[in-house]
């Protein structure tokens, strides 16, 4: 089958190894003949011993939690290793998700995400479900400034076209990759781009006379960890994300209860893991005051959620975030106890963006993208209800008009 396989790895991580190999000319006769791939290989025996580990963790969770309340609410992390972890195991589920991803891709309405990401190629003839073959893609990850800038791209770009890739996954189509860190993203310039292009004379002369932008690629790998999105689910998240980012406090409340938070406690607490913010910063006590000269919609917007931007990387901010963890540890745990467990893994996906927001510099790419894509799902569940409510009212004008006429005649 392969002409070669490279036997040292290329990565490694807990759950497998990737290795680069060629498919040999002869395999099939098809497109796939002497084409480059990456080799996905689960560590042996990893699947048997996952099933002891999670019945342990299970175990240990119901002990400690009948012996401590604070343990007790740690019981949800069972339930979600008892059904992550045989999924992220399935190699050939992982094919599934990213070829549903692609699919995704594709027939997205927002157009960064259609030009600039794609995913690998799964080989399902090849592949079972402890071996993924799928093509090799090249790039540097995108936590590799340098190696971004050095392909002419911008790092500014790069954050956006991420953050509305993952703002379209989680709003529009529903179904997320919820383990972006910065080795599952990779970034290289676009091959019909001026980088990738020739360095001839006339190539050079075309690029002074008239310059065009290194466009990037996204990307996206590791697709065994996702997570399906109700559309309930789905509107209430978007109120909740609305209401934070104009400061509506009477939208938070009504949408955290949708979440299965009520209390103004927990909905401080919710709101702050959301945002890693204060709920004064949030809810319009401590805002900044806003920069009324600013004109242009961008710099309008850029003002209007400036205090949402991802927090720095400074020791003073690590230390903030840490004291804030550990002084809400106990109402932390019986938050993620209660809220929906569709949320508990957008945690993670939220925490993966932010860390790669700060490692390219640019800490206004996720708040910017979530605000847009919620306010889509806001718009059209509005425009939803209007016509609903438009069409009662031609229905029951026809009611009473028949009921007028029957009337009559009698």
């Amino acid at each position: 089958i392969f002409e070669w396989v490279s036997p040292e790895p290329v990565a490694v991580a807990s759950l497998a190894s990737v290795h680069q190999a060629k498919l040999k000319p002869s395999f099939s006769g098809s497109a796939q003949d002497g084409l480059v791939v990456a080799l996905k290989v689960q560590h042996k025996d990893l699947a048997y011993h996952s099933n002891f580990d999670i019945k342990l963790t299970k175990g240990l969770l119901w002990i400690g939690g009948s012996l401590f309340p604070f343990v007790k609410k740690l019981e949800w992390l069972g339930a979600e290793l008892e059904t992550s972890l045989p999924r992220e195991l399935d190699f050939e589920q992982e094919a599934l998700n990213m070829a549903k991803c692609a699919e995704n891709i594709t027939k997205s309405t927002n157009s960064n995400v259609r030009n600039f990401c794609t995913t690998p190629k799964a080989c399902t003839n090849l592949s079972t479900g402890r071996l993924l073959v799928m093509t090799w893609e090249p790039g540097v990850s995108i936590g590799d400034v340098h190696g971004i800038q050095n392909q002419g791209l911008s790092t500014k770009q790069v954050s956006t076209i991420l953050n509305e890739f993952f703002a379209d996954q989680i709003f529009m189509q529903k179904f997320v990759h919820c383990d972006p860190h910065l080795s599952n993203v990779l970034v290289r310039a676009n091959e019909s781009s001026d980088s990738a292009k020739g360095k001839g004379l006339w190539n050079v002369l075309r690029s002074w006379i008239s310059p065009k932008r290194v466009e990037p690629i996204l990307v996206i790998l590791d697709h065994g960890l996702y997570r399906a999105l109700t559309e309930d689910f789905i509107i209430s998240f978007a109120r909740f994300w609305n209401g934070i980012i104009y400061g509506d406090v009477k939208l938070i409340h009504t949408s955290a209860a949708e979440l299965g938070i009520s209390d103004q406690s927990s909905v401080e607490t919710l709101t702050a893991m959301l945002t890693l913010k204060s709920w004064d910063l949030v809810s319009g006590k401590q805002r900044p005051t806003r920069d009324k000269t600013r004109k242009d919609e961008d710099d309008k917007e850029e003002d209007r959620l400036s205090h949402l931007h991802t927090p720095g990387d400074s020791e003073q901010d690590r230390q903030r975030m840490t004291d804030y963890a550990s002084k809400y540890a106990d109402e932390i745990s019986d938050i993620l106890g209660r809220i929906p467990r569709q949320l508990l893994l957008l945690f993670k996906t939220y925490d993966c963006l932010r860390s790669i927001d700060r490692v390219l510099n640019h800490p206004a790419s996720f708040i910017h993208a979530t605000a847009r894509a919620s306010q889509v799902v806001i718009d059209r569940v509005d425009a939803q209800a209007a016509i609903s409510k438009h069409q009662g009212y031609s229905s029951m004008n026809w009611v009473l008009e028949v009921g007028f006429w029957v009337w009559r005649d009698v």
